[in-house]
């Protein structure tokens, strides 16, 4: 084997060995919205790292899909491969907002808390780039919520979607 060439085609520091070339499958807005859907939308999150562990926590707490849209980082960055743990390849993935959803939009400076949200109908929960938040045309289509924190104005991407996507697994789950 011709280490120098595949640490030279690995995009880690310390492969593992093994490299693979492999193509995302391709999914429709109908693979999103079987059962009673649960989709996690990505603005503008350009951190791979953040996108691949919302990937992989949508799919941990039973999201039907996920939707990449313009300006966040692709679903295929190895790093977003990475951090997604396999889930990339399993959890559904388009890059428009599928029609019939509720939206809910991760605001800090939202009224309602999360707490008040009704998940346990078809919904999206929508998760902008940190910072800036949710881009202000989608965010006027969406229901603002708040996660309550103490002494912290706002969470990482990945987190927050994360508490909310728990919030709405343990309300479809009672």
């Amino acid at each position: 084997m011709c280490y120098g060439l595949f640490n030279k085609l690995a995009s880690t520091e310390s492969p593992q060995g093994v490299l693979a070339l492999v193509r995302l499958p391709e999914w429709t807005e109908k693979d999103l919205l079987k059962g009673t859907p649960l989709v996690v939308v990505l603005d503008g999150v350009q951190d791979p790292g953040n996108a691949g562990a919302i990937l992989r926590t949508a799919e941990a707490f039973g999201a039907t899909g996920a939707v990449f849209l313009k300006g966040t980082v692709s679903a295929s960055n190895p790093k977003c491969l990475r951090a997604s743990a396999g889930s990339a390849f399993r959890l559904p993935i388009v890059n428009e907002i599928p029609a019939g959803l509720a939206l809910y939009a991760a605001d800090p400076r939202a009224k309602l808390s999360i707490a008040d949200a009704r998940f346990e109908a078809p919904c999206a929960i929508v998760i902008g780039v940190e910072g800036s938040g949710v881009r202000p045309e989608l965010a006027a289509q969406a229901t603002g919520l708040k996660i309550p924190t103490v002494q912290v104005e706002s969470l990482n991407a990945a987190v927050a979607a994360g508490i909310l996507l728990y919030e709405a697994r343990r309300q479809r789950s009672s």
